[in-house]
């Protein structure tokens, strides 16, 4: 999970809402930073640039986008993982090979949802 908080005022509590944030969701978070100048917001930038790439590179990806509550964001995912775990015309072997995931940016709502199978080509898809 990359966040990215943008303020242009030191008296802006920001830092103090996102650190109480990543309190909360600590055991869920691998690994957590924060950025105070142009270059370290490069460098999350080009993690994130990463991703779409990194997601071809595994197999056929679906792309979806949805704007919603970020409070939704993960009851999402896991509904889409738990759909596609029940359908009927996939073999268990197929519904692993399925990579579910998202980002996006928490505070405009926008989720940008992967759906990843690898050696799946259905073109009806």
């Amino acid at each position: 999970m990359i966040i990215e908080v943008e303020t242009f005022s030191p008296l802006d509590n920001s830092q103090q809402r996102l650190q109480q944030f990543l309190d909360t969701c600590k055991e869920k978070m691998r690994v957590h930073r924060f950025y105070h100048n142009e270059r370290q917001a490069s460098e999350v930038w080009k993690m994130r640039d990463q991703i779409v790439p990194g997601c071809v590179e595994r197999g056929f990806t679906l792309k979806y986008d949805v704007s919603l509550n970020s409070n939704n964001f993960n009851e999402v995912l896991e509904s889409l993982r738990s759909f596609i775990g029940k359908i009927s015309q996939f073999s268990a072997r197929e519904k692993e090979s399925f990579l579910v995931c998202g980002y996006g940016q928490v505070g405009d709502g926008n989720l940008h949802i992967r759906v990843i199978t690898q050696g799946y080509e259905d073109t009806n898809l």
